[in-house]
């Protein structure tokens, strides 16, 4: 039986919600839905302004509820994909990864919050 899983990215002026199926270890996309924010989004308003545009995309498309992963964009954020090869074990994989953070984000590493996720395009 496929899972469902839910993405929700919240900018500083819309929202995103994507719903995805699961199935083994493919994920497809199966609805996705795009809000604009009433007003620009503050610590003052988030309560206000969200729920709105949220609520316009769940209605609109029919998504249901289940289990989500929320990402929160911002000028200080550095999404970045990168195809790093698992050759030399865990040790010099983390290695690599710190070297590509290094080369592309212009702050010390020792001041940023990093992290990262792994994906398989050969499974």
């Amino acid at each position: 039986m496929a899972k469902k899983f839910l993405t929700l990215n919240i900018g500083a002026g819309g929202i995103a919600l994507a719903e995805y199926e699961s199935s083994g270890s493919r994920l497809v996309l199966s609805n996705y839905g795009l809000a604009r924010l009433a007003a620009p989004l503050d610590a003052e308003n988030a309560d206000t302004v969200l729920s709105p545009a949220l609520l316009e995309i769940v209605r609109e498309k029919g998504i249901r509820p289940g289990k989500v992963a929320i990402s929160l964009s911002g000028q200080m954020v550095f999404p970045r994909i990168a195809a790093i090869p698992m050759v030399g074990g865990a040790e010099k994989f983390e290695q690599s990864i710190r070297l590509e953070i290094e080369q592309n984000i212009p702050f010390p590493i020792d001041e940023m919050v990093c992290d990262r996720q792994l994906h398989s395009f050969f499974s």
